[in-house]
């Protein structure tokens, strides 16, 4: 066999193979392999290499498809769980947001007393007025009481004025720094001054270190906050609005036209109350009236001469 041939042929049989050669050209090289054996050879190889390449790619393509369809599968799972979490998610935030709406629309007023109270407690900066008034029908015991609590920047100043119905009266002023050990008092009428220090908790004096630590105490020590809870077994569908003082007054009464107790609380602040106590005998009143951010330094300053009041420290 003629090798320049053989070459010619084995330089045409990738084209050929690929079926891209002129009709002319297939035949010649049809014509040359039914005489040539090595050079069918060179063909049945060439065309097994392709048979093993398609049967690879398909292979190749069939794990392909099965990664694929196992990432789609995974994917679909994955889609169902957030499916499945977006909608408990929702649901958890629907109850939370329910029971949150609900908890809000459905506080007792005592609820709402307690939550206002708390952040007031965080201010350094107010004024609480107390006033007790009692009236004695058949003996000569009527008087009035009234304290003025001023705080401003961890300083108080609380203006005591007793006056009873015989003409008797007092006036005291105690101030001092909230946290402090000592406390000053000014007794008007005994015209002296008092340095208190009160390190020791077991202090014989009426003045306790607890009534001084923080603004709680110090409200406390005058009866607020057990005033406050007189209503916690009143709620707002136990009261009606009255206007007292040109303000609208949530009021509850118990009791008949002689013997009888009410509890007014301010309707827009729930901060100002009245407790009434009143029957055959007596009549007791007790108010107070919280104002935030009111107190200047001027406010706090202590107006009094006291240049020869006698001066008396009290150690525990």
């Amino acid at each position: 066999m003629n090798k320049k041939i053989c070459n010619i042929v084995l330089d045409l049989l990738p084209i050929y193979v690929e079926d891209d050669v002129t009709n002319d050209t297939k035949e010649f090289i049809e014509e040359h392999i039914k005489e040539c054996s090595n050079c069918k050879n060179k063909l049945d190889i060439m065309k097994m290499d392709i048979v093993k390449e398609e049967d690879k790619l398909k292979n190749d393509t069939k794990i392909e498809v099965e990664k694929i369809k196992k990432v789609n599968k995974k994917l679909q799972m994955h889609k169902g769980i957030l499916q499945v979490s977006s909608i408990i998610i929702s649901i958890i935030a629907i109850i939370f947001l329910g029971c949150t709406i609900y908890k809000e629309f459905n506080k007792t007023l005592y609820d709402n007393i307690q939550e206002i109270y708390d952040e007031n407690m965080k201010l350094d900066n107010y004024h609480l007025t107390q006033k007790n008034i009692y009236k004695n029908y058949f003996e000569t015991g009527s008087f009035e009481i009234s304290n003025d609590i001023y705080c401003k920047d961890s300083k108080f100043k609380i203006y005591e004025n007793f006056k009873s119905m015989n003409a008797d009266k007092t006036e005291k002023v105690r101030y001092g720094e909230i946290g402090s050990d000592k406390i000053t008092e000014i007794d008007i009428n005994d015209n002296s001054i008092k340095e208190i220090h009160i390190n020791d908790e077991n202090s014989t004096d009426v003045i306790k270190h607890s009534s001084y630590v923080d603004n709680k105490y110090i409200l406390d020590d005058i009866g607020y906050h057990a005033s406050l809870d007189d209503f916690k077994n009143i709620d707002y569908k136990d009261m009606e609005i009255k206007f007292f003082e040109e303000r609208e007054w949530y009021v509850y009464r118990e009791g008949n036209e002689i013997n009888y107790n009410e509890y007014w609380i301010d309707k827009n602040n729930l901060t100002d109350i009245r407790l009434i106590e009143s029957n055959e005998k007596f009549y007791r009143e007790t108010s107070f009236v919280f104002e935030r951010n009111v107190v200047t330094e001027e406010k706090l300053n202590i107006n009094y001469d006291t240049t020869n009041f006698k001066r008396i420290e009290l150690y525990d």
